[in-house]
């Protein structure tokens, strides 16, 4: 009898768990189909069709729509069309009865960009020596140290030693050097906070002084220009800068990007991501702009005469998030010294994500860019994604395991960001 007990509530648990499992993928599923926060054009109407068992209702009393309508069932499509510029919220209820988020509402006025899709140099300076690992250190008398181990982190940044700042690994080298192997003071910053260390130099076998750090001071690459606005700014790759062995953002001193020659391509494989592989053009004439952010993004800033080195010179307006459709659409990019623009097809739309650069899910469809690339390769990070007529995204990641298969962000969120 009472192996028959256990069993049933072994099964009741079972269902229970079930049941937990399939509500949360349920609630997720209607969670990544309503945003969190939705841009809308002043004046502008707008369709949401979501088919949902959603209601809501505005929360504050005077919001100023033209049909004055206060709540909505989000079973059926929603229209809505507001008059001024500002943010307001909707509370959002399943099932009309169990209170669930805020959805942001922000009015904003239309606005333009020129879209970019040619290749672009793009280099920075790290906001102090980022710090890459620690290792070992083999001293004249054979043995091994580690001075800097558990005491200095990967992605920790350098900023002085001994009071005195830290400009490059030159000047990291010489600062140690110079101790003597005297206990030095280390001025780091570690997610965003100051701090300082203390670390005795070791003499290495090879007679210099060192403390077990690898560092870096710059970092450089190719990428592709997403747009620039007639105001000045730009917006490139929609994604950020990441270290190669941290992984982590790249805290930026200052950077900038600059003309840059594709030479080869590297199609893309399974399994073996493909690049373009270009000539960077640095010198002072060949600037392009001034690097301000690096953001999840994108990386954005000040653009320098843009107009005469850009092909596409037409403002364009942009899409939001809601506008933009599964279907065709195309992106703009510039391998071989033309810039074309090439088939694609968005297969999905995913609003609440954490990594806003994987808004959306796109192949390409292109016959003549399939080619050449075999999909989407490193170096089209910031392509522009056009959609009837307008600036919907860029692409941002390839997927490794099928080339023509990769992920964009939404414009808005780019913009957002500058």
């Amino acid at each position: 009898m009472k192996c028959i007990t256990r069993y049933r509530r072994a099964l009741i648990a079972a269902l229970i768990l079930n049941l937990a499992a399939i509500a949360f993928l349920y609630f997720k599923q209607i969670d990544n189909q309503i945003p969190n926060q939705l841009l809308v054009f002043e004046n502008g109407e707008i369709e949401l069709n979501y088919n949902l068992p959603v209601s809501g209702e505005w929360e504050e009393e005077d919001v100023k729509v033209f049909n004055n309508q206060k709540s909505f069932n989000f079973r059926e499509p929603v229209y809505m069309q507001l008059k001024n510029q500002g943010s307001y919220k909707i509370n959002l209820k399943l099932f009309g009865l169990i209170h669930w988020k805020n959805m942001e509402i922000r009015v904003i006025g239309k606005e333009q960009v020129i879209p970019g899709g040619i290749p672009v140099g793009i280099y920075v300076k790290t906001d102090g020596l980022l710090v890459l690992g620690t290792g070992r250190i083999t001293g004249t008398d054979g043995l091994n140290y580690e001075p800097a181990l558990n005491i200095v982190k990967t992605g920790d940044y350098i900023e002085t030693i001994n009071n005195m700042p830290v400009e490059n690994t030159r000047d990291f080298q010489e600062l140690i050097e110079n101790s003597e192997g005297k206990e030095v003071l280390l001025g780091i910053r570690r997610n965003g906070e100051k701090t300082e260390v203390k670390l005795a130099p070791v003499k290495g076998n090879t007679g210099e002084y060192k403390l077990g750090i690898w560092v870096r001071q710059d970092t450089q690459g190719i990428g592709t220009l997403t747009y620039y606005t007639k105001e000045g700014k730009f917006g490139a790759l929609g994604h950020g800068i990441t270290d190669s062995d941290t992984g982590e953002l790249v805290e930026i001193e200052e950077g900038g990007i600059y003309q840059a020659s594709i030479v080869n391509i590297v199609k893309g494989k399974q399994g073996q991501p493909g690049e373009l592989v270009g000539y960077i053009n640095r010198s002072t004439s060949a600037i392009l702009g001034e690097l301000k952010k690096n953001t999840a993004c994108g990386i954005f800033g000040t653009q320098l005469e843009m107009e005469d080195r850009v092909e596409y010179n037409e403002p364009m307006e942009i899409a939001l998030k809601q506008e933009v459709k599964p279907g065709k659409a195309s992106i703009l990019c510039q391998m071989d010294g033309e810039l074309e623009e090439y088939e694609i097809e968005i297969k999905k739309l995913r609003y609440n994500l954490e990594n806003a650069n994987k808004g959306m899910v796109i192949e390409v469809t292109d016959q003549t860019l399939l080619e050449k690339t075999n999909g989407i390769v490193q170096g089209m990070s910031g392509s522009p994604i056009l959609q009837n007529g307008r600036i919907v995204g860029a692409v941002t990641h390839v997927l490794v395991n099928d080339p023509t298969k990769g992920y964009g962000i939404f414009i808005e969120n780019m913009l957002e960001e500058n």
